[in-house]
C-alpha cells in the first residue's frame, strides 16, 4: 500500500493508496516524510492538526462500480472534458475519464464533509492516474476540500515584503506575473507562488498560503504571511492606484476564485469569506506599466493609506 501525507494552507492530506505515491517537484515542499512502516493516518486526533483530510482509493473491476448509488437519478449536474458532477446525497460524485483513450471511465471521487474524507474508486488498471501526487491531487476536488476548511484559493500571484503577502490577481495576461516580477526586483520582494493562493481568515486578520499551483512561475513555498493588501493589476500608460471597497471590491475578488458554481454551498461558502476578506483587506485596482514606476507608485499609495507593509527598501 502507498501513503503520502501532504500539508497545504494549514490542512493536512493523508493519503492511503494500494499503489505507492511519488511525490511531484510542486508537491515537494509540502509533503511529510514517513518512516516506511508508518500508516498515513494511525491517530489524526493525537499526530496530525484538527484540520485533516483522508483520501482514501480502493479498487473496482468493473465500471458500474464506480457510482455510488443515486447518481443517475439525480442526473448530470455539470461536465467537461476530464469529469462530469452528479448529485449525489447531500453531495456531489465526479466522475472521471480519459479523453486520449477514447473516453476511457476510469475513476470516481466523492467528499464526504462528516468525515472530512475524499473516497476514491478507481479501475484495477487506473494506477498511472494515481502514482504521482499531482495526478492524485487532480481527483479530489481540491478546492471543494479548503472550502470545507475555510480557504479559498485566488488566481493570483503571492510575493513576500516586509514580513507581509501582497497579492497580485487577476486573468491570464493581465499584468498580475509582470508586477510580482518588478517588486523582487526593485521591491525587495520574494516570490511564494506565481498563480495560485490560498487565503483563509486566522485571528484578526487574513492569512496567505502558497500551493503546488504555481503557472510558468514554478516556485512553490509554503508561505502563511498575513496579507498586507490585495492588487488588481490593469495595462496602461500611466501608473494610479485606487483603493477599491464594498461589493466592487466583493465582485473583483470573487471573480478570481476558483469556486464550483455549480454547488450553491460551495459559493455561498466562497462569498462569505471574500465578504470578509474584502472588507478588511485593503483592494486595489493599478492601472500599471510593465516597469518599476509601477511599484514605486503602489508603495507610496499604500504608505499614504496606512498599510506599508514594513521594510520595502527600494533596490536600485
Amino acid at each position: 500500500m502507498g501513503t503520502g501525507v501532504f500539508t497545504i494552507a494549514g490542512v493536512t492530506f493523508a493519503a492511503e493508496s494500494p499503489w505507492e505515491i511519488s511525490p511531484s517537484e510542486n508537491f515537494v515542499p509540502f509533503a511529510k516524510k514517513l518512516h516506511y512502516d508508518e500508516p498515513a493516518l494511525a491517530e489524526p486526533s493525537k499526530r496530525y492538526a484538527e484540520r485533516t483530510v483522508r483520501i482514501i482509493i480502493g479498487t473496482v473491476r468493473d465500471e458500474c462500480e464506480l457510482l455510488y448509488g443515486g447518481e443517475a437519478e439525480n442526473g448530470k449536474v455539470t461536465s467537461n472534458e476530464r469529469f462530469c458532477v452528479f448529485k449525489s446525497g447531500n453531495g456531489f460524485t465526479r466522475l472521471y475519464s480519459d479523453r486520449l483513450e477514447n473516453g476511457k471511465v476510469y475513476a470516481s471521487s466523492r467528499f464526504d464533509p462528516s468525515s472530512s474524507t475524499v473516497h476514491i474508486r478507481a479501475l484495477e488498471d487506473s494506477e498511472g492516474y494515481f502514482d504521482k501526487s499531482h495526478n492524485l491531487f487532480a481527483h479530489i476536488g481540491f478546492e471543494e476540500v479548503l472550502l470545507h476548511f475555510g480557504r479559498v484559493m485566488l488566481h493570483s500571484s503571492y510575493v513576500r515584503v516586509g514580513g507581509g503577502a501582497l497579492l497580485f490577481a487577476g486573468a491570464s495576461g493581465a499584468g498580475k506575473s509582470t508586477q510580482a516580477a518588478l517588486w523582487v526586483k526593485h521591491m525587495g520582494a520574494e516570490t511564494v507562488n506565481g498563480d495560485r493562493t490560498v487565503i483563509c481568515g486566522e485571528g484578526h486578520g487574513y492569512t496567505a498560503y502558497g500551493s503546488p499551483v504555481a503557472g510558468s512561475s514554478a516556485v512553490f513555498r509554503y508561505g502563511g504571511d498575513r496579507v498586507t493588501a490585495l492588487v488588481l493589476p490593469e495595462k496602461s500608460r500611466e501608473n494610479e492606484a485606487e483603493r477599491i471597497s464594498g461589493a466592487e471590491a466583493v465582485r473583483a475578488v470573487f471573480s478570481h476564485a476558483t469556486v464550483n458554481s455549480w454547488s450553491p454551498r460551495d459559493t455561498e461558502r466562497a462569498l462569505d469569506i471574500i465578504c470578509g476578506f474584502a472588507d478588511s483587506i485593503p483592494v486595489y485596482r493599478l492601472r500599471c506599466t510593465p516597469d518599476r514606476r509601477a511599484p514605486e507608485e503602489l508603495s507610496r499609495r499604500l504608505k499614504a493609506d496606512g498599510f506599508d507593509p514594513g521594510c520595502m527598501s527600494e533596490k536600485d
